[in-house]
């Protein structure tokens, strides 16, 4: 089984932060620091058969995991060509559909210009 490379987008860090401290503020320290570390191992667990998840939006390289025991979803895109994983996205499932779609294509267009 051949293991994909897990990269990090720009942008997943601050998406990562920004709900760190909405469980900060809405629940606490412990909840925040358990969320933090889910989907720090959630994107990294990736490297195996990050094919198997549902696609986004319609585009096979383009795929999206709900983590476990969160309702957060994580955007990546795949490379198969390459055996890579670029997580691209995070956003909370309850957030308005309409503001995170339109930035994580805003994203997907920038990563594909590099």
């Amino acid at each position: 089984m051949q293991q994909y490379t897990v990269k990090y987008g720009d942008e997943i860090i601050n998406d990562i932060t920004e709900l760190y401290g909405f469980y900060l503020d809405l629940v606490g320290e412990r909840s925040a620091e358990r969320f933090r570390v889910s989907a720090l191992a959630t994107i990294n667990n990736l490297a195996s058969f990050p094919n198997s998840h549902p696609m986004w939006c319609g585009n096979n390289d383009v795929r999206r995991i709900n983590m476990p025991k969160h309702k957060v979803a994580i955007i990546y895109v795949v490379k198969d060509d390459v055996y890579e994983v670029i997580a691209v996205a995070a956003f909370h499932t309850l957030e308005n559909p309409d503001k995170y779609t339109e930035k994580i294509k805003g994203r997907l267009k920038l990563s594909n210009r590099r």
